[in-house]
């Protein structure tokens, strides 16, 4: 039982090997019988969901049919199976009961080393946009310093004064990959180390790169345009900044898709990230606005027309 202020999620898992000669009837009485007990702590909203755990997934089916949401962990094949019309998403339990499936004849030893591989394997694609910011970093300090406003523009930090003279474009895309000093790079990815991970196990690697380079265009264009429009035609800018927010904007837009909690982050989590870090860029210095406003609304966009809300799919194993 996960208990919150809006209700409670309620899992029951039933390993079936002890129950060999369990009837439908008998089983609807199991589950009317945990209902109540449940309902009795007078919670506003609740939603439950069975888990089968079986080597012979066929022999469960009619149990499935007709008893609220079910998923299916075979534990021969180790995989979990979700059937048509049953939901894909419940808190954060499909993660943890597909580790468990996948490491469940390992030893705790093994169990351990596996849990490291995945973890990098599941995000390695943020992992990759993180270190070739800290290489680029790297290399601009080599070749100068990231806190010389004109060594960075010589980088391809982005420069209103340069519209409409040549091949400027470029710099809407390289000046996402340069920072002003070790504590911009720093709190920059940090914050893309902690949520970039939600967006690419959810969107999958290609479309989470996707999100992250459109979104980071487009909030520099915003920022460009920003700064044109208010005549500050020699502000440097760079940073990953309209990216990162870009990604913080798709993972609002999936929590809301998956009734307001993706995993172990919630709805009111990354709302309250956005309000603090608006807030924190409209009362400073220095911070480009434009591209965090920019970012978030684009990657908001462009998660609620590429992901593929997860209520209800086919047959998935």
């Amino acid at each position: 039982i996960q208990a919150r202020e809006t209700g409670a999620y309620v899992i029951t898992v039933l390993d079936c090997k002890h129950f060999k000669d369990l009837t439908v009837g008998n089983y609807e009485q199991i589950l009317r019988g945990i209902r109540s007990s449940i309902y009795q702590y007078d919670f506003q909203n609740v939603k439950f969901l069975n888990v089968l755990c079986t080597e012979e997934p066929d022999t469960v089916k009619e149990l499935v049919a007709g008893f609220g949401e079910h998923w299916v962990a075979d534990l021969k094949e180790q995989k979990l199976l979700i059937y048509e019309d049953q939901i894909l998403t419940f808190s954060n339990a499909r993660e943890v009961i597909e580790e468990a499936l996948l490491y469940q004849d390992l030893s705790d030893e093994e169990q351990k080393k596996q849990q490291k591989r995945s973890f990098f394997r599941e995000s390695i694609c943020n992992w990759f946009i993180i270190a070739i910011n800290i290489l680029i970093f790297i290399l601009v300090e080599l070749s100068g310093s990231s806190e010389d406003v004109g060594h960075m523009v010589e980088c391809g930090a982005m420069l209103p004064s340069e519209v409409g003279h040549g091949f400027w474009q470029y710099r809407l895309f390289t000046c996402m990959f340069l920072h002003f000093g070790i504590e911009h790079l720093l709190n920059n990815m940090l914050v893309l180390a902690i949520i970039g991970k939600y967006l690419e196990r959810h969107v999958g690697k290609g479309t989470y790169l996707f999100i992250y380079v459109v979104a980071g265009l487009v909030g520099n264009i915003v920022s460009l345009y920003s700064n044109i429009y208010q005549y500050t035609f020699n502000v440097v800018s760079a940073g990953a900044s309209g990216a990162i927010f870009g990604v913080i904007g798709a993972v609002l837009c999936i929590a809301i898709k998956n009734y307001g909690r993706i995993e172990d982050l919630s709805l009111s989590q990354v709302v309250f990230m956005i309000v603090l870090s608006v807030y924190t860029g409209v009362t400073s210095q220095g911070v480009d606005n434009g591209a965090h406003i920019g970012g978030l609304i684009a990657g908001f966009v462009l998660a609620a027309v590429l992901y593929k809300s997860t209520d209800k799919e086919e047959v998935v194993s």
